[in-house]
C-alpha cells in the first residue's frame, strides 16, 4: 500500500467524523506542499471537492470564495519556525 494511501485513509476518517459528506466542498488553504496533497487525497476519498484557497488572497476574497463555492469544511496548513507542520480541519 502506497504512504497517500495509507495517510489519506485516517484522514478521511476525520473529515467524515467532522461531517463531510460526499459532493461536499473543502476549502484547503495553504502553499503548495506534501501535506496539501494528503488532505485533498482524503476530501476525495471521503467523496469530496477541494476548493483551493492561495496564502497570499485577501480576507474578503476568501471569504467569497469559501460563501460561493458553498464549502462545508475549511482546512489550512501551515508550517512552524522549525519546520513542523500542523494541519487545522474544521
Amino acid at each position: 500500500m502506497a504512504a497517500s494511501q495509507r495517510q489519506g485513509s485516517p484522514d478521511r476518517r476525520r473529515l467524515i467524523a467532522l461531517g463531510i459528506q460526499p459532493e461536499d466542498r473543502v476549502a484547503l488553504a495553504s502553499s503548495t506542499r506534501y501535506e496539501w496533497v494528503l488532505v485533498d487525497y482524503a476530501v476525495m476519498c471521503a467523496g469530496g471537492a477541494t476548493t483551493t484557497v492561495y496564502p497570499t488572497t485577501n480576507a474578503d476574497d476568501v471569504a467569497y470564495i469559501i460563501a460561493d463555492s458553498d464549502s462545508r469544511g475549511r482546512a489550512s496548513l501551515a508550517i512552524g519556525s522549525d519546520g513542523s507542520s500542523a494541519k487545522d480541519c474544521k
